[in-house]
């Protein structure tokens, strides 16, 4: 079929439909093919923290000594990345192969790009013969194209307004999709930074499926400075280190922690593992600190749910006055964002960087903020008249965050 991996991404590519959210043909198709997913998962949702929930629990569970699956998306640097096994991602090799035995179906059904990424991962993690699974939705919960299984443990880690046009107008419709992941006697776990309106319809829904309802604690004894935060999960699990800046992966942790617990008749973990997988590689583009003196932190803020999150650990680090270098997806709620952002009175450029959703400077609402087309000259000007104190924040959508992310260990900010 495809005689190159090359050619096999540009199909994908090529039916990533945005536009669709509706399971009909990817249901056919799964008929057709008698889907079934054995393997023990956890299947996670929420509106942030759910990629950096999923890399915590697979950390810790492979220091653990388990084989462990997980899928995530987007990808920040290359496809192979949504497929990882103990955090090396699918080969190029067994990615084509599994495309090319399933490419004449997916073009006979006509499903979309994620729907065939979300059904690989199931066939990959199988004949891998994983231990466990990580599955992170890709949208939303009851239509996604991961919730097709019965998982150990559903969790959400929070509900915020998002994909409006997709989920609902509403925190209640939204969250009423997202609790679509909940299956019948099957615990199901969100966090702690949740709003009133959706814990209450996720209780809801969780008592109707006589789930077991289970909600992540505050971290306490919180420390944080620019190389890591501490903070203590219980007694027995004080003084917890993660090596990064950011108060939310201190919030994603104590939700992986207590999902943790609640498999631990099934799949028992250490203290001493949950110490050294909390201080493994964290996700990039995350409060990634990638230069000094002006510091240069980027962090992949998207949504006004994470924007949030960003300010108020700003706040936290004492950040005043930042400077912005932002480039959103033109879906996004920038205005709410810019608001969030003027309370650390931040001093904000706008650049455009090359993806199909990318904001161009007409598409941004009315601003008096400067706009300069090349994030890379964008970065240059900014470094180059920032002063040694200053604090210049790369954001405003993963997919940006992640390109400069990339960018910047190929040494192009280097000269």
């Amino acid at each position: 079929m495809f005689r190159s991996i090359k050619e096999a991404k540009a199909f994908l590519a090529d039916r990533d439909d945005r536009h669709k959210y509706e399971r009909s043909q990817f249901d056919a198709f799964l008929e057709y093919h008698q889907f079934s997913f054995k393997v023990p998962a956890i299947h996670v949702s929420g509106t942030n923290g759910k990629g950096t929930t999923c890399k915590m629990l697979a950390n810790i569970y492979a220091v653990q000594g388990y084989r462990v699956g997980m899928f995530s998306s987007p990808f920040l640097f290359y496809e192979n990345e949504m497929w990882q096994i103990n955090g090396q991602s699918i080969s190029d090799a067994d990615l084509l192969t599994l495309i090319n035995r399933y490419a004449v179906s997916f073009m006979q059904f006509g499903i979309t790009a994620f729907e065939m990424e979300a059904f690989l991962a199931f066939i990959y993690f199988a004949e891998q013969k994983v231990d466990l699974a990580i599955i992170e939705v890709g949208m939303g919960g009851r239509l996604d194209a991961t919730n097709v299984f019965t998982p150990m443990l559903s969790i959400i880690t929070n509900v915020t307004l998002e994909h409006t046009q997709f989920l609902g107008r509403t925190l209640k419709e939204i969250a009423l999709a997202k609790a679509g992941i909940i299956k019948s006697d099957i615990p199901v776990l969100v966090g702690q930074d949740i709003l009133a309106e959706p814990l209450s319809i996720i209780k809801s829904v969780a008592e109707k499926q006589q789930s077991a309802f289970f909600q992540a604690d505050a971290p306490c004894n919180i420390q944080l400075d620019y190389n890591f935060i501490s903070f203590d999960f219980d007694e027995s699990l004080a003084a917890l280190k993660i090596k990064k800046p950011a108060y939310y992966y201190a919030l994603d942790a104590m939700i992986a922690i207590t999902g943790l617990k609640i498999l631990e008749e099934k799949f028992p973990v250490s203290d001493e593992s949950i110490r050294t997988g909390l201080l493994l590689d964290a996700l990039p583009a995350r409060m990634e600190i990638v230069h000094e003196s002006p510091r240069i932190i980027i962090d992949g803020a998207h949504n006004p749910g994470a924007m949030k999150v960003l300010v108020e650990n700003l706040q936290l680090l004492k950040i005043k006055s930042p400077i912005i270098i932002f480039s959103a997806y033109h879906d996004k709620d920038v205005e709410q964002e810019f608001a969030m952002l003027k309370e650390v009175d931040a001093r904000i450029t706008l650049t455009f960087f090359d993806h199909s959703r990318s904001r161009r400077q007409e598409e941004y609402p009315p601003n008096n903020y400067p706009f300069i087309i090349s994030p890379i000259t964008a970065i240059k000007k900014v470094m180059a008249t920032a002063r040694i104190h200053d604090t210049i924040i790369i954001t405003g959508s993963l997919g940006f965050a992640g390109y400069i992310s990339f960018l910047w260990k190929e040494g192009i900010f280097n000269d």
